[in-house]
């Protein structure tokens, strides 16, 4: 059964402005789902290159195979020759919704879009499936409250409404559909086995070009390790056994490729932003989970790592929501001199929201000083919330709250 994203309605409204949707994301996203059962493209005809026949026939005539709009065209990246067939067709004829592009090699995909297609297209991000998608939600509707003007005590007064909790197998699991919807740990360990063996290490070994395979796998690995951390390129690149130049390579390959995010810090000064150390994060907690050896939620119960796989999955669901519902959205996190911290920032125009993630089933005053620290620095920030592994909403001080994670994803 289709499971719906909501992805869509941002899609909908895409295919009524713009000629052309480019449609990216890293592989195993369910972009192909999307595209084939989604229903506002029910209509549509398909093409998938990944079919060795279409593509030939592709080849040969393009124009010809494509026909009338509107068509869908999977794995686009794999007929360079297609984009500029697309742009006349455009051109002659500039109607809004003729094309949506997808493609799972992102760097080839919007290469082609930028060079060809500039003006005709717009770019959406599918990420990994989110805790609400997989569970009929709309996703972080205290946010939507907030932002519609709702007073923050209010949406976070006591419902009597109580969350299951700790959340150990979803961090686990993440969100790949296949992984994520699968029940039996053993069966998803061996499908995050293959996804290294031919995506991490074939397909991403080729656009960066290694030489080294040993090299690049102990690469991958230790950016898993510190997913939720500050990035120290000099640490990484030392830990790695190269050079810093290389990691950024190799870096910028992992985050075009939707593999990874690059969470900038936040200040009142937006310049500062550019040269301060981001925060690095994988964009599935699942994935990182596997890198780091982690194959069950039991493996996760004591281990050192427990917070920041959790804090890894609020960033990709946080990420995916918002890329959906509110895509002019910054995401960022805070870091100040005196060493408080807060794990997320939302701005959206001129709201601030916070978000603080712990692994932890109670918290006390000491969980939540550098909460208090960034409220007082900000104080237009409408609130601050403290997801934790408890059962029920709190309320911990002026403007700030204790939300257990399972009814804050919601």
């Amino acid at each position: 059964m289709y499971i719906a994203r909501r992805i869509s309605s941002l899609l909908d409204k895409a295919l009524r402005i713009m000629p052309v949707v480019a449609i990216t994301g890293a592989r195993q996203t369910g972009k192909s789902t999307l595209l084939q059962h989604e229903p506002l493209l029910k209509k549509w005809r398909y093409l998938t290159l990944d079919d060795s026949t279409v593509l030939a026939a592709l080849k040969r005539d393009p124009m010809g195979v494509l026909g009338d709009a509107p068509v869908v065209v999977d794995e686009a990246q794999r007929a360079p020759e297609l984009f500029p067939v697309i742009k006349q067709m455009v051109d002659t004829h500039r109607t809004p919704g003729s094309f949506v592009l997808s493609g799972s090699a992102n760097f080839l995909l919007m290469q082609a879009v930028s060079e060809s297609l500039a003006g005709r297209a717009i770019h959406l991000h599918l990420g990994p499936m989110t805790h609400a998608e997989l569970r009929g939600h709309g996703g972080f509707s205290w946010v939507e409250r907030i932002l519609e003007g709702e007073d923050p005590s209010r949406v976070f007064a006591p419902s009597g409404t109580r969350a299951k909790n700790p959340m150990d197998p979803d961090w686990i699991k993440g969100g790949m559909p296949t992984a994520s919807l699968e029940p039996k740990d053993e069966a998803r360990r061996l499908w995050y086995a293959g996804y290294e063996q031919t995506y991490l290490e074939r397909d991403l070994r080729d656009l960066t070009q290694v030489a080294d395979l040993g090299l690049f796998h102990r690469f991958l690995r230790l950016t898993a390790l510190r997913t939720a951390q500050v990035l120290n390129m000099n640490d990484l690149a030392r830990d790695c056994g190269t050079n810093p130049v290389t990691i950024a390579r190799w870096l910028s390959i992992l985050e075009t490729s939707s593999l990874i995010r690059r969470l900038p810090p936040y200040f009142s000064n937006r310049t500062k932003r550019l040269v301060k150390a981001p925060k690095l994060y994988w964009m599935d907690s699942g994935l990182a989970a596997f890198l780091c050896g982690l194959y069950r939620s039991d493996d996760l119960a004591q281990h050192a790592l427990r917070g920041a796989i959790a804090e890894t999955y609020v960033c990709q669901n946080l990420s995916a929501w918002l890329s959906a519902r509110y895509p002019e959205a910054q995401l960022t996190h805070y870091r100040s001199h005196g060493g408080y911290e807060v794990d997320f920032v939302i701005e959206i125009g001129q709201m601030l929201l916070a978000v603080e993630v712990k692994s932890i089933q109670r918290v006390d005053s000491r969980d939540v000083k550098g909460m208090q620290a960034f409220l007082k620095a900000e104080p237009s920030c409408r609130a601050g919330v403290v997801f934790y592994q408890g059962t029920e909403i709190q309320p911990l001080g002026a403007r700030l709250w204790a939300l257990p994670m399972g009814i804050g994803l919601r």
